[in-house]
């Protein structure tokens, strides 16, 4: 029986919206596409999530991926407000499955400069009743260490959790760690298939 709601954050319980926030700073397409490239496209964006470089040290990575942008990237790093956007359905969401009497957790991977300078977008893990942020940790998805961590931290049995989130890999590796998943493709899907499961 599922007791337990996890769910992934970036585009699921907001919109990872990174186009849209480098268009706004009115550089040209050709500059706005390699500011993508050196940042949020490129592999070394993900070492945010682990947590374990300074702030500082991912702005030379990625200026070292590109450095002839150097000064376009450093003014889109100097805040990342607006990178991400609240879902309208998030906190409704939340407040409906405690009604139901479930519980809801947090699992994603996240870097600290977003978690922090978004704060006001990410009002509703407030709602929720605890969670992980990779960068605190160490850890990521879709390693499994992560999965067993959140279960540890808030007793929870996996079988009695139901995993949502819009990668694959990380949905397969939650069920390797007993954990039930549906990858989040619409809301109105997952909806349905929590419907299916009686939820």
């Amino acid at each position: 029986m599922i007791k337990n709601i996890v769910f992934d954050i970036g585009n699921v319980c907001v919109d990872f919206c990174y186009k849209d926030f480098f268009d706004s700073f009115g550089f040209s397409e050709e500059i706005t596409r390699r500011i993508c490239l050196a940042t949020t496209e490129n592999e070394a964006w993900n070492l945010g999530d682990v947590g374990k470089h300074s702030e500082e040290e991912l702005l030379e990575i990625f200026i070292a991926q590109d450095p002839g942008i150097e000064q376009e990237l450093r003014m889109v790093y100097e805040n990342f407000d607006g990178i991400v956007r609240e879902r309208q359905e998030t906190i409704p969401w939340i407040k409906d499955l405690h009604e139901k009497g479930y519980k809801v957790y947090y699992l994603s991977n996240y870097p600290s400069k977003i978690a922090r300078e978004c704060a006001d977008d990410m009002k509703f893990l407030n709602y929720m009743d605890g969670g992980i942020l990779s960068y605190k940790i160490g850890m990521v998805k879709p390693d499994g260490d992560i999965y067993r961590k959140l279960l540890s931290m808030y007793e929870l049995n996996a079988q009695e959790c139901l995993f949502i989130d819009d990668r694959a890999d990380n949905c397969e590796a939650a069920i390797r760690e007993g954990y039930h998943a549906i990858q989040y493709t619409t809301r109105e899907e997952v909806l349905g298939k929590m419907e299916e499961m009686g939820i």
